[in-house]
């Protein structure tokens, strides 16, 4: 683990207040200077709100990247019977443009993803059992367009779903920065003063992740 890491640096100090607090001769010494345990807990509540927020934040990007790969693998078995079925319904509906303009067979395919993915759930959700009905005699299978019709309504609320993870995940880091700050500056107010107290005894002094200078 690198010693920078947001991890690397809660550790740290956690490691440094169990030793504060278990360490008899560190826990006298910093009650000399108004370390008592009062204050110590300050010190833990700062930095545990720090590691909430970072365990959130790590949680909501897992969350985002698992719903990014269903995404991927939804989406392209979608297109595939998208591009079957919009096939299909330009040959069937090749007479009809009441049925051209409904079902938006004509003109170019968006190729962004949200926009693509909101042109076939409009497709979907336009094509009721009258068309469907025309559709299967060019070969369209019902089955398959029901399961599209279910897929398209799913993978657009599964990327607002992503969306929104994302705004999660930026918010949550913000917080941690906060919190983070917080800590660190109590840390280091503590530590200015740990050195002080434990000026004799500088072994103790590395035990509290002051590094004692020769």
């Amino acid at each position: 683990m690198k010693k920078n890491t947001i991890e690397a640096r809660i550790l740290a100090g956690r490691l440094a207040l169990e030793n504060a607090r278990k360490n008899a001769e560190i826990k006298a010494a910093l009650a000399q200077y108004g370390y008592n345990d009062a204050r110590l807990q300050e010190g833990e509540d700062k930095l545990e709100a720090a590691a909430q927020w970072q365990a959130t934040q790590q949680d909501l990007y897992t969350s985002k990247t698992e719903l990014s790969r269903q995404i991927a693998q939804d989406e392209q078995e979608l297109v595939d019977l998208y591009t079957n079925h919009l096939t299909i319904a330009r040959f069937a509906f090749r007479n009809d443009e009441a049925w051209q303009n409904t079902l938006q067979l004509n003109g170019a395919r968006i190729k962004v993803r949200a926009g693509k993915l909101e042109q076939i759930r409009t497709f979907y959700r336009r094509l009721t059992n009258p068309a469907i009905n025309m559709m299967k005699k060019f070969g369209a299978v019902a089955e398959e367009i029901a399961q599209a019709q279910a897929m398209s309504d799913s993978l657009v609320d599964v990327l607002s779903d992503r969306q929104n993870r994302q705004a999660e995940a930026q918010q949550a880091i913000q917080h941690r920065n906060q919190a983070m700050k917080a800590w660190e500056t109590w840390f280091d107010k503590f530590t200015r003063v740990a050195e002080v107290a434990l000026t004799d005894q500088p072994q103790l002094a590395e035990a509290l992740s002051i590094e004692v200078r020769s």
